[in-house]
């Protein structure tokens, strides 16, 4: 019989593999209609899926005409592998018994020469009505292409697509999903065996491959590196952890006690929208079919349906909605992370990683669009209706219609998952968040774009750190401490162990917790130089953390190079921790250089009493500390960098300047006062360096700033009296002297630094 293929399809098939489809279309033929005669096959359309392997496996659409009519199916053909799973799959999901479901169509299964395989979706294609080969309107679409539709123009009607949506899982809930159990192994192998498939170990792929790491170090830069070190994971919860560190780290029990209690049975395994077909008619999208069964089993996690389906949506549509100017800026501004304006490089561009840091915080934005929306999830009836959002979410309709339809995704998924099972009302958000949050690594295996990964990648972390079980677990492994011979649950446990550390002064400590787990010496060069080790090479606060420690008990030389890598991109990401962390290496080293000019000094007194009288050592550090300052101040708008900007350049001969910043720095302050209540002592203090530099009262800003201290957190107050420190010996004792004496006399005296460039006061009562 003639076998012919459409224009479309010759084009995508190269020659050797169409001319081997056409003989075994033959041979299939001539055994699925032995009872009548087929005269022609015709191939109108080839589905591809997202990573196409034509020589393994091939998807087609296929028209077979007799003397009677025609009949149209799907049809997939390959090695023995890849295809009779779909039969196996379908068989063992089935149990052999008749599904009447439109949307799920049996499938029968014929061997071919060469150990191939055939599969047939008998009606898959024909329930869509005939048409005229390519021509037709009518013609069946894929999901991902009606889905687009609506999302972009509002045509066909975007409610239809979530109708579409529903009757799909509606199949699935009602033929498949019912009888799944709670099975934390099976869950567990489950995922490994997606995470783990013959040399491909996806969690080594992203920590062993540049880019992908560089990608990781990327996202948290921009969407963590401005979280305090140790901050309450209750009152401040993790905006994105890191899914690398954290899948790798629950995976590491094979129990699966540290997955979310998970439902296991049998699903589709493989549900995205390349895997459905519909009809678009009457501006409405109609008549879901599913086909494509090769992952079908008994033993699935039923939250991989969901989870799939949403993120194969969203990582492609909403990056392209982003390229709309409006619409990125709209977000990047909601995330609350990009103060600054666009960086640019030397020839006036705007670098790709200040466009990266823009995406990754518009994903983030989007990303708890779409939580803030899930939550409102709260009984049987929220996730049963389909009707508009009540109030559009955002300014931007694209993106309101797409978190509408990814939306009926999670309400599915809380139908299915939640309320039609037995106690699980609560239990279905962080099952789906989980499965979220693993398949969005699975992705560095195939050809997705760099800004697909990226969303991808933003999507799997806000997930997971949107889990109610995260905050308790972040808040007991910090409470555990440091053992470095378990594994954690993220960067931000050693990081929190570090911190405090530093702020309680106990440095030998703290560099013997980080020594050799995040960082290492340098074996290439001689001396004590350092660097960090490639499994921390990400988690960028973590780094800076660990590098304060070892100035506190090496030169600067052995961590200057280390931070000196990380100031350019800090600048672009507008990470005022990193710049502020560099800026204080400087100025750490122009006070050791200080004192010990104030000794010579002392030693000679003919020798001038004036800092900026000439370039001196002390002056020359302070310098690099003001431009590493004040750049990070133009970038981010942070007072406390700006703050440290006004100080130096007062201390390096730039009065306008220094009072210019002041009058900024002030201004945030005030500002960030009326809602910021547990950074008061931090604001307080800058306000009052800010007036010191001013020449105005600053006395009632520092008694303020003191009381909010307790018992416990006096170590704070060293930072304020150093630099207050800094001032008086420019100022002179009549303008600050008595803002020192407010922290000798205070509760925090026994915290602060004794003889700090020259400033002597009793440590204990006489």
């Amino acid at each position: 019989m003639s076998v012919e293929f459409s224009g479309r399809v010759r084009d995508e098939l190269p020659d050797e593999i169409r001319d081997r489809l056409a003989l075994e279309l033959d041979i299939l033929f001539k055994k699925f209609e032995n009872d009548r005669t087929t005269l022609s096959l015709f191939v109108p359309r080839l589905f591809s899926g997202h990573t196409p392997e034509y020589h393994l496996k091939t998807v087609l659409a296929v028209e077979a005409a007799y003397e009677d009519g025609y009949h149209r199916h799907i049809v997939k053909i390959g090695s023995r592998q890849k295809v009779s799973p779909d039969f196996d799959g379908w068989q063992e999901c089935t149990k052999k018994q008749m599904v009447a479901s439109r949307i799920f169509s049996p499938v029968r299964k014929f061997e071919l020469p060469d150990d191939r395989v055939a599969v047939v979706y008998r009606d898959a294609f024909t329930l869509f009505g005939p048409d005229d080969h390519e021509s037709s309107e009518a013609q069946p679409k894929l999901l991902e292409e009606a889905v687009r539709w609506a999302v972009m123009d509002d045509k066909p009607d975007p409610l239809s697509a979530e109708r579409a949506l529903a009757h799909v899982f509606t199949d699935l809930g009602l033929w498949f999903y019912r009888g799944a159990t709670a099975a934390p192994a099976d869950a567990w192998k489950f995922y490994h065996s997606h995470l783990v498939k013959t040399t491909n170990d996806v969690l080594a792929l992203w920590r062993n491959t540049p880019d992908r790491r560089m990608l990781r170090r990327h996202a948290v830069w921009v969407l963590a590196a401005m979280d305090v070190p140790n901050a309450d994971p209750f009152s401040k919860p993790a905006r994105y952890l890191d899914p690398v560190d954290f899948v790798a780290w629950a995976m590491a029990d094979q129990t699966g006690k540290r997955i979310p209690n998970t439902l296991v049975g049998r699903s589709h395994g493989d549900l995205h929208a390349r895997n459905v077909l519909v009809g678009v008619r009457r501006g409405e999208v109609q008549y879901p079919a599913v086909f494509d069964y090769g992952d079908m089993s008994a033993k699935n996690v039923l939250a991989w349906d969901f989870a799939k389906l949403e993120t194969e949506l969203k990582v492609r549509l909403l990056p392209e909605i982003l390229r709309d100017e409006t619409a990125c800026q709209y977000l990047v501004n909601r995330s609350r992370l990009r103060k600054g304006p666009k960086i640019q490089n030397a020839i006036g561009l705007v670098s790709e990683n200040a466009r990266r840091a823009d995406r990754m915080a518009a994903f983030l934005a989007f990303e708890e669009l779409l939580n803030d929306l899930t939550k409102s999830i709260l009984e049987g009836e929220d996730a049963e209706r389909i009707r508009p959002l009540p109030q559009p979410p955002t300014e931007v309709q694209k993106l309101n219609r797409l978190a509408a339809i990814l939306l009926r995704v999670r309400r599915e998924a809380a139908k299915w998952l939640g309320f039609e099972m037995p106690r699980r009302q609560s239990l279905w958000m962080n099952e789906l968040y989980f499965a979220l949050g693993v398949y969005g690594l699975i992705n560095v295996r195939w050809d997705y774009t760099l800004v697909e990964q990226e969303a991808a990648l933003v999507s799997a972390g806000v997930a997971l750190a949107r889990m109610t079980s995260i905050p308790p677990l972040l808040r007991d492994s910090i409470a555990a401490g440091a053992n470095r011979e378990n594994s954690y649950p993220s960067y931000r446990v050693p990081l929190a162990i570090a911190y405090q550390n530093w702020t309680e002064q106990k440095y030998e400590e703290g560099c013997k917790f980080v020594e050799g787990f995040v960082i290492e010496k340098d074996p290439t060069v001689s001396g004590t130089r350092i660097r960090v080790r490639q499994e921390h090479s990400h988690a960028i606060p973590l780094i800076g953390q660990s590098l304060l420690l070892e100035l506190e008990d090496k030169e600067l030389h052995a961590v200057e190079v280390s931070l000196e890598r990380l100031r350019e991109e800090a600048r672009t990401f507008g990470d005022s921790e990193t710049l502020g962390r560099i800026g204080r290496v400087y100025k750490d080293s122009g006070d050791r250089k200080a004192e010990a000019e104030e000794r010579k000094k002392a030693e000679t007194p003919t020798s001038t009493g004036r800092l900026h009288s000439m370039r001196l050592p002390s002056l020359q550090m302070y310098d690099k500390a003001y431009m590493v300052y004040s750049e990070a101040f133009e970038a981010t708008d942070d007072e406390y960098v700006g703050i440290n900007a006004a100080t130096l350049a007062l201390m390096t001969g730039r009065p306008d300047k220094a009072t210019d910043l002041a009058r900024k720095v002030a201004k945030i302050c005030a500002e960030r006062l009326e809602y910021e209540k547990t950074e008061r002592y931090w604001l307080f203090a800058t306000e009052g360096e800010a007036a010191l530099i001013l020449g105005g009262p600053a006395e009632d800003f520092y008694e303020e700033a003191l009381a909010e201290l307790s018992p416990g957190q006096w170590g704070k107050a060293d930072s304020s009296y150093r630099q207050a420190c800094r001032l008086w010996k420019l100022l002179g004792e009549d303008r600050v002297g008595p803002v020192l004496e407010l922290f000798e006399t205070s509760d925090a005296r026994e915290c602060l630094t004794p003889n700090f460039l020259g400033r002597n006061f009793p440590k204990a009562d006489a």
